[in-house]
């Protein structure tokens, strides 16, 4: 893990306004291994989705259409907390 206590790395991604939660998972011996960031976006027309996917990442996509065009997207980035993140 990287310098940044794991507090200090979740008030880092609240502090973005399209952050909407952030979940702790646990081990089995109780200590913190893996962080699931949820992130509302508003995706515009003319992006294509492999812009906005984060190399060598996981992530799960929602993305909501009505008539063709994209409503609503939600994005679900999951970071290990034994490695270095990407903030």
């Amino acid at each position: 893990m990287s310098d940044l206590k794991i507090e200090d790395i979740v008030v880092r991604f609240l502090k973005k306004k399209e952050v909407k939660s952030i979940e702790i998972i646990k081990d089995d011996h109780g200590e913190p291994y893996l962080m699931k960031v949820k992130e509302v976006h508003n995706y515009d027309k003319r992006a294509r989705l492999y812009e906005h996917l984060q190399k060598f990442g996981f992530q799960d996509f929602i993305i909501k259409t009505q008539h063709g065009q994209v409503m609503y997207g939600e994005r679900v980035t999951k970071y290990r907390l034994d490695k270095p993140l990407p903030i």
